[in-house]
């Protein structure tokens, strides 16, 4: 009879460290988490965002600026127009799997109309009478809020790791590369890169 009574004890005490009866690592926070973090998005909440993930790295530092109107704009455009439907959500060795279909304007086709009608519009300034500041808001806005803009879907894959008992999700530049159409692949490719290869002519 007693070995029946320590037996129980212990299978307790093992399922317990399995995570077997810890309440936050369900699907369903797995899924509740993953959709706050794409609403924070949605919100243009980016700070709590970041803190979601498991390393909290801000991806967005030095690419997004509050203070620049046009900049601020393509943030707040891409945000609003984030559409995402969670497709599926697993568990595997500890780890959760959350997997969404997410739809944006694609930002590579509408950054490279920005920039066409901004510098056409430069040109025909000959006696330079626009504010090239406002010039570009106002481009960034005509651009950004044309219902002709294609999108871009993607299968968003998101890992989920334990973290203080809780899930985080694993951080990685190709997620906030989805949810903003594409638009951290145009901005390594065209400005980082560009700058890249200017300094390496230079030298």
């Amino acid at each position: 009879m007693l070995k029946k009574f320590l037996i129980i004890p212990t299978l307790i005490l093992s399922l317990s460290l399995t995570g077997c009866f810890n309440k936050n690592l369900t699907k369903e926070k797995a899924e509740e988490l993953v959709v706050e973090f794409l609403e924070d998005f949605r919100d243009g909440n980016y700070p709590a965002m970041y803190e979601l993930t498991h390393d909290k790295y801000k991806y967005f530092n030095g690419i997004y600026s509050s203070e620049v109107p046009s900049n601020s704009y393509m943030f707040n455009a891409f945000s609003r127009n984030l559409y995402y439907e969670v497709q599926d959500v697993s568990l595997v060795k500890g780890e959760a799997v959350v997997k969404v279909h997410t739809d944006n304007i694609d930002a590579e086709k509408v950054l490279n109309r920005i920039t066409a009608t901004y510098i056409q519009a430069c040109m025909d300034d000959t006696e330079n009478n626009l504010d090239k500041d406002e010039l570009l808001l106002e481009t960034t806005k005509f651009c950004f809020d044309s219902h002709d803009n294609e999108r871009v879907e993607h299968d968003t894959v998101f890992n989920l790791i334990k973290q203080d008992g809780k899930w985080a999700i694993e951080s990685n530049i190709m997620i906030y590369d989805d949810i903003t159409g594409g638009y951290m692949t145009y901005y390594y490719k065209n400005v980082v890169m560009k700058d890249l290869t200017d300094e390496m002519q230079n030298k």
